[in-house]
């Protein structure tokens, strides 16, 4: 669509012209008026605001701009990013010369500024158009109705205004219309590159930032897990009331625990083992329906295991949570629906320095909803191991350490 611009669009004609001044106005024609395409009327008429001084003129030649940008968005109904796109100018200056516009016409700067309220780097320029306007302002009126009300230039005021003599002085002519097209468009581009790469940068950093806070943080919690991988494996023996009765009187530690000054704990850590390879971690819960000589226990005992690890499984959960409290009452809920009890004479949910104890029975049907409710409730780790103990027809033995962190 061409555009074109006439001297009657934005200046209204004087009944008389001093005759002195006809030069200026043929000066006017012969660089700015004459020009067919609008983008090179636009960058014309911006170059000879340039070659002014602060002066008069200088004012009135900024009306123009402000009538041109309004008389592409009322009578042609541009969007302020369209008229951004012809003009090579950021949409925030086509906003500006549209609010001073329309000033002279609304009286409610509220509703003014907020309808013409755009962001460089966002698309709500396509949304501001003449139409959408006229939805929002309920006006009735016609668009031709709307420009006539804005306020035209005066030629004769235009023509005598002070300024002229720098503007001509300063005039080099009618610069070349694609070396300025060509400079405005490496101008707004560059700019537009400097912006987004600055907001990438500053994304990067803040990602940065975060990822190095979650880290410390990660640092801090692992620091206050300090439960020795042996505790684990030999809680499940029968002297744990022993054990109970001797940590409730002292820190439960590794000093503690030394098989020097504790026959009881030397002959449950002989008694049960506590090396790697004899337990298998349970990546999936599918695996608990497995049959006994599973390919787990023939890949890591080769075909057979040792008669000294017993032949009945025996699961272990690890589970760490920062609220204790919380999931005991939520393992309870969970042991009651399932017919859970203990396989002991220690009381499920039991205290030890750090976490809580449980030895339970579960029936071996519902062993699989079992872990998987519990899985629902915090995060855990399962464990398989042969064992000696004993457990009745139906029933599994599972024991569970919740660690607090």
């Amino acid at each position: 669509m061409v555009i074109h611009i006439k001297q009657s669009d934005l200046i209204f004609e004087s009944k008389s012209i001093n005759e002195r001044y006809i030069y200026r106005q043929v000066y006017l024609n012969e660089n700015l008026f004459n020009i067919e395409n609008i983008f090179d009327f636009y960058s014309s008429l911006n170059s000879i605001i340039e070659n002014c001084s602060s002066s008069p003129l200088k004012q009135k030649l900024n009306s123009l701009v402000t009538l041109v940008v309004a008389k592409l968005f009322v009578t042609h109904e541009l969007c302020i990013n369209e008229i951004s796109k012809k003009l090579l100018v950021l949409p925030s200056v086509v906003s500006w010369h549209l609010l001073i516009f329309f000033s002279d016409i609304y009286s409610d700067r509220f509703m003014l500024n907020n309808f013409f309220q755009v962001d460089d780097l966002s698309s709500s320029g396509d949304k501001r158009d003449i139409k959408n306007m006229f939805n929002v302002f309920g006006e009735k009126r016609s668009k031709d109705e709307i420009f006539l009300m804005g306020r035209k230039v005066e030629l004769r005021n235009l023509l005598e205004s002070p300024g002229w003599d720098d503007l001509i002085k300063n005039s080099t002519g009618k610069k070349n219309s694609n070396a300025t097209k060509s400079q405005k468009i490496v101008g707004m581009s560059f700019r537009m590159l400097l912006s987004y790469l600055t907001l990438v940068s500053l994304m990067m950093g803040l990602l940065f930032f975060a990822l190095k806070i979650n880290e410390i943080n990660e640092i801090k919690l692992l620091s206050k897990i300090n439960l020795p991988s042996r505790f684990f494996t030999w809680l499940d023996n029968n002297e744990f009331n022993q054990i109970n009765m001797f940590s409730s009187n002292q820190e439960f530690d590794s000093e503690n625990l030394s098989t020097e000054e504790n026959p009881v704990l030397e002959k449950q850590i002989e008694d049960d083992r506590f090396d790697v390879e004899s337990d298998v971690i349970l990546t999936s819960l599918d695996q608990i329906d497995s049959e006994e000589n599973s390919a787990l226990e023939e890949i890591k005992k080769g075909q057979f295991r040792d008669s000294r690890y017993g032949n009945r499984k025996v699961y272990r959960l690890m589970i760490t949570s920062a609220d204790i409290i919380e999931v005991s009452e939520k393992l309870g809920g969970i042991m009651k629906k399932h017919q859970v009890i203990k396989g002991g004479t220690v009381e499920p949910g039991s205290q030890l320095p750090g976490g809580l104890y449980y030895n339970l029975l579960v029936p071996t049907e519902r062993l699989k909803n079992f872990f998987s409710e519990i899985d629902e409730v915090e995060d855990m780790n399962i464990y398989l191991s042969k064992s000696r103990m004993f457990a009745p027809s139906g029933k599994s033995n599972v024991f569970i350490w919740v660690k607090k962190i």
